[in-house]
């Protein structure tokens, strides 16, 4: 399963890992303490599959851009989890964006692995 580097490019289908929280070097893997890097994948998708990990309580948002380096904004309905032990599916409409980070409402105390799909 490809690991971010920066960035993901992620083709049909594929699952990749994702991480939100406390990074061990967040110089080189994170934009912030509650945003994940950014995920592009290879063509539009209509939904965004999530394999949620062990949480603090929290809102998820996803975040989109026409581009790749360009301005992240809010989009879609947020999940809100209470304290979780992971491994729970959602679903968010993607609505054919390629690029996309996930947002948490808090800092999480440890990093969190998402795994994430597209769906057409």
């Amino acid at each position: 399963m490809p690991k971010f580097s920066g960035w993901l490019d992620c083709k049909m289908g594929e699952w990749v890992t994702v991480m939100v929280g406390d990074p061990p070097q967040p110089e080189k893997h994170w934009e912030g303490r509650d945003l994940s890097e950014t995920i592009s994948f290879d063509s539009p998708f209509d939904y965004l599959q999530l394999i949620i990990p062990t949480l603090a309580e929290c809102t998820l948002s996803l975040y989109v851009s026409d581009e790749q380096y360009g301005d992240y904004q809010p989009f879609g309905q947020d999940e809100s989890t209470s304290l979780t032990t992971g491994g729970y599916s959602t679903v968010f409409v993607l609505g054919g964006y390629r690029h996309f980070k996930i947002k948490s409402s808090i800092v999480q105390p440890d990093e969190c692995i998402f795994k994430v799909r597209g769906k057409a």
